[in-house]
């Protein structure tokens, strides 16, 4: 054994020594030191910088010196990093798919209703509207109508009905309610529209489209006057009924018709013993099921408007009581009835008999909403316990599958065809509350198709690539929320074959706004806006320690305020070379520590180490905290719906679905030394019979406010005179099909220098505006065929607007010459695909001060950074072979300077080839913007802190615990 061990170390050592042979011979030429080099030492390399680096850790005291002499100087950037703002998304109560099936409407538990876009991939999606909520809200239901107006939008009509008795439908255009109707029997649990008799020709190309082995069309035998003319018009049917589930026990149906007349009551239902909390329609309209509070389901006849049978839901469960509630009810077309209860069971009736067919209890808690897909082959079910779980028709017989799959006629549950339960996901983290079937419609893949040819798409880890293997244009997606307020999409017809996707990383999403240069404090002013108030912070920009990190050429600084932790925090360079033998920590207390310190490998254990150059520092460092000057309350019931901030700092702006508001903030001016600083808040008089807006901006000097209002209409408010000077009418680049489409103002910016301002609204129809002669510049044409997300002028020249688009598509213009910019003609057919697949988006713009070349595109998931001057990247493939240690060496000179992605620690890839560099973040960031050419500030929130707001979710026991 003696032998054959040293036969063994002889033969290591003599391969190690072959091995330290060639990499001495290859440092000559890789590391060549240049003329110019000033980078940090390799131990100074902060937490995000990639894992060939950072996990690099050899104790060679002369391998630092190495890493000095990688490339030239670069430019530092520090990032000023702070999580003090408070984020409390609310859940996500009701879904509705528009009447096109392109969008979705989304309910929260404060009241606020989001209309999404659905879109064919990760790409797309797009929070296009958000109505603000009430005090007190308590959206139980939400439903899209479908409108016989020519001039309406292809979408339908929005109607929400609420805890509190009144039902709602809402103008998307002022994003106010349009009419309010009274349900006369307390409270709505559920709304339920009457299916329309359609033809396929009528339907959306997007909808026909079936996957194979299902129903070729949706179109049914149902009941309706019995002439073609109504199967082949839409605009045949004259009304649409909608049953409404009371508090009293008592079903009533009100009459959808016209436009202007609303929701009309039209008769009620016998009342029955307890309260009615679902409500479905059968597929000819003839019959209506009621699930209540006492267990039982109930079949109605909507002609004699009586009972027809009673069916007591507890039987096929885990058993029956007086306090089980049936939470959803679901019909299919072949007559199949699903019901979900509050014992967690899913069961299946025969419509027409009231018998049940077959019963599961896969759910651990109430079942609270039911889905079915297109070709009403699969069953979806949502309950209290966080899961999904997917059940499937199999029929019995191999001629019953053939006609399934081929007949578009009604089909036929026969005796031996069951519902099998198939899998279940589990994406959300508490309470499953809605369900919905949306069709994508395809807009992001024509946008992107070209490009897709030219580049092949690059596979990144960190974003979800499973979607774009079954997102495409016309196949039916689920979507769910909950308590946790995300929003996940599942394919409807492979539930299980393919991962969901995070549709919103980050809901509801604090907004704020900032003020770089205040007259009235020493560092930059920041206010957070929440529903009822908004808090103004003062942040220091001095101060604290800072890291740095390697991108491309570039360096990133990272600085931590207030009490957040550094994971793996590097020492500055000059402390580096002071404390070359002792290895120093600062705590929470800012107290320096000597002595030994934990070093980590790279195959994760630590040991102690005392050479500063492979050294990881860990800890917590002590910058001055935000200070918060003042808390603005608003007294109305209303949630506020925009704010502004001057740049000034002084002068705060709000409005909520009442009227704006404007206020400033002074300094109370104490002779006690000893007391800290007070501020006060002053309200400052506006104009009367100002609208309530939708978007409000201050001009460059603060000397006027900006109020973009319903009806497409911006007022320029001179604030020391208190009058209005202008109001400006939005005229769309051209004219639209349907004239009440809802297009209110989302976006608006003005310029440094005063004299411009762009709006755009949620259709995409951008318009930049003269201040100084009050009239309309030009009317930017539509970009992209979709919303823009985000849009703003360079500081330093007031005639470049640079523009974000709902596909990731970066326009640059001049405003000035009322063309696009030289960049846009030559790059915007060739964006690189990582910035087109950016994860999450693009949400914001933030621009260097003085460098005329430099952005930063971000979501709340990701950056990306880019400069105008370099060209455009093209795609490269991805190394997905591991690192050998010369490839670590040499990819460190090479890779990052000539392009190449990098894994980081916190599991993301950066992209770096000299420009668009994309850097992932670990945590929801709510907003980021540059403070100067080398410094920028992030808002950031951890999603575990968020979840510890939230109500806790339901026990659910972990194996081994």
């Amino acid at each position: 054994f003696g032998r054959h061990s040293f036969l063994l170390l002889l033969l290591l050592s003599l391969s190690v020594s072959a091995l330290l042979l060639q990499f001495a011979k290859a440092l000559p030429k890789v590391w060549a030191p240049p003329a110019t080099c000033s980078l940090p030492p390799f131990d100074l390399l902060p937490p995000l910088l990639p894992l060939s680096y950072s996990c690099y850790a050899l104790p060679c005291p002369n391998l630092s010196h190495l890493f000095r002499h990688i490339c030239p100087a670069a430019e530092m950037l520090e990032l000023h990093r702070y999580s003090h703002v408070d984020w409390k998304p609310s859940p996500v109560v009701a879904l509705a798919t528009s009447v096109d099936g392109a969008v979705i409407a989304a309910a929260r538990e404060n009241g606020a209703i989001e209309v999404w876009i659905v879109a064919s991939g990760s790409v797309g999606w797009h929070c296009e509207l958000t109505i603000p909520g009430k005090r007190d809200a308590a959206i139980s239901s939400l439903l899209w109508c479908f409108s016989e107006s020519k001039k309406s939008s292809p979408r339908g009509r929005l109607f929400s009905s609420s805890l509190d008795g009144f039902i709602s439908e809402w103008d998307l255009s002022t994003l106010e309610p349009k009419d309010i109707v009274k349900s006369y029997g307390g409270s709505v649990w559920h709304m339920a529209s009457e299916p329309l008799q359609r033809s396929l020709n009528d339907l959306p190309t997007t909808m026909r489209r079936q996957p194979k082995g299902s129903v070729e069309s949706d179109s049914d035998d149902g009941e309706s006057d019995g002439s073609e003319s109504d199967a082949e018009e839409i605009g045949a049917v004259q009304t649409q009924r909608v049953a409404v589930a009371c508090d009293d026990g008592c079903i009533r149906l009100y009459t959808v018709s016209d436009d202007k007349d609303g929701m009309i009551y039209s008769h009620s239902f016998p009342c029955v013993q307890g309260r009615i909390l679902s409500v479905a329609w059968s597929v000819d309209a003839t019959k209506l099921f009621s699930g209540g509070s006492d267990g039982c389901i109930r079949c109605w006849d909507v002609g004699r408007i009586q009972e027809v049978y009673r069916i007591t839901a507890g039987l096929g469960g885990h058993g029956s009581g007086s306090d089980m509630c049936v939470w959803s009810l679901l019909t299919l077309r072949d007559g199949t009835l699903v019901s979900g209860d509050s014992t967690g069971s899913t069961q299946f009736w025969d419509g027409k008999r009231g018998t049940l067919l077959q019963a599961y209890s896969c759910h651990g808690a109430d079942v609270l909403a039911l889905a079915t897909s297109p070709s009403h082959h699969y069953v979806f079910a949502a309950g209290a316990d966080g899961q999904v779980i997917q059940f499937q028709l199999v029929p019995e017989s191999s001629r019953l599958a053939d006609r399934v799959s081929s007949s578009a006629e009604e089909v036929a549950v026969v005796l031996g065809d069951k519902w099998v339960f198939c899998g279940k996901k589990r994406m959300h983290t508490h309470d499953v509350r809605a369900l919905a079937v949306a069709f994508p419609i395809g807009e992001g893949e024509t946008i992107n198709k070209a490009t897709r040819k030219k580049n092949k798409r690059i596979k990144i880890s960190w974003m979800e690539q499973d979607m774009w293997k079954w997102a495409h244009p016309g196949v039916p997606m689920l979507i769910s929320g909950g308590n946790d307020a995300k929003l996940f999409t599942y394919p409807a017809n492979a539930f299980l074959a393919f991962h969901p996707h995070d549709v919103c990383f980050a809901p509801q999403q604090t907004q704020v706004k900032l003020a770089f240069e205040p007259d009235i404090c020493n560092g930059v002013m920041l206010m957070a806006q929440y529903e009822h108030c908004l808090d103004v912070w003062e942040v220091p920009t001095g101060g604290g320690h800072s890291s740095q990190v390697k991108l491309g050429k570039g360096i990133v600084k990272s600085r931590e305020g207030g009490d957040i932790s550094l994971s793996k925090r590097k020492r500055e360079a000059s402390e580096s070379r002071n404390n070359d033998k002792h290895c120093g920590i600062s705590n929470c207390n800012g107290v320096q520590e000597t002595g030994m310190r934990l070093c980590e490998l790279p195959n994760g254990t630590k040991k102690n180490c005392c050479n500063s150059n492979i050294v990881k520092q860990m800890g917590k460092v002590k910058c001055p905290p935000p200070e918060l000057l003042a808390r603005i309350k608003c007294k109305s019931p209303n949630h506020i719906s925009c704010s502004g901030l001057s740049g000034s700092g002084h002068l705060i702006a709000f409005s909520d679905q009442i009227k704006p508001r404007l206020c400033e903030l002074e300094q109370q001016h104490t002779s006690d030394v000893s007391n800290r600083r007070g501020w006060s808040v002053r309200k400052r008089r506006l104009p009367r019979n100002l609208p309530p807006a939708h978007n409000i901006a201050f001009s460059a000097d603060s000397s006027r406010l900006l109020l973009a209002c319903p009806h497409n209409s911006i007022f320029v408010v001179d604030i020391e005179n208190v009058d209005v000077l202008h109001r400006f009418e939005v005229v769309g680049s051209e004219l639209l099909e349907h004239a009440d489409i809802a297009s209110p103002i989302t976006r608006m910016c003005t310029s440094a220098d005063g004299q411009w301002l762009a709006v755009s609204n949620v259709l995409g129809d951008a318009t930049i505006f003269n201040l100084e002669t009050f009239r309309q510049h030009w009317s930017i044409p539509r970009l992209d065929g979709g919303p823009i997300t985000s849009m703003m002028f360079h500081p330093r020249n007031s005639c470049i607007l640079v523009v974000a688009t709902r596909a990731n598509q970066l326009h640059v213009l001049d405003v000035e010459a009322r063309q696009f910019g030289e960049w846009s003609r030559k790059n915007a057919s060739s964006l690189p695909q990582r910035l087109l697949e950016f994860p999450g988006g693009i949400q914001g713009l933030s621009m260097s001060p003085c460098k005329m070349s430099s952005i930063i595109a971000y979501s709340s998931r990701a950056m990306c950074l880019i400069d105008f001057q370099k060209p455009v990247p093209q795609e490269k493939t991805k190394m997905t072979v591991p690192f050998t240690l010369k490839d670590k060496v040499a990819s460190s000179h090479l890779d990052l300077s000539n392009g190449s992605n990098c894994n980081l620690q916190n599991g993301g890839t950066v992209q770096s080839d000299k420009n668009f560099i994309v850097v992932p973040f670990k945590d929801p960031v709510l907003f980021l913007q540059h403070l100067s050419d080398t410094s920028v500030l992030v808002i950031e929130k951890p999603w575990l802190d968020v979840l510890h707001q939230l109500p806790p979710p339901v026990y659910r026991h972990v194996y081994g615990t």
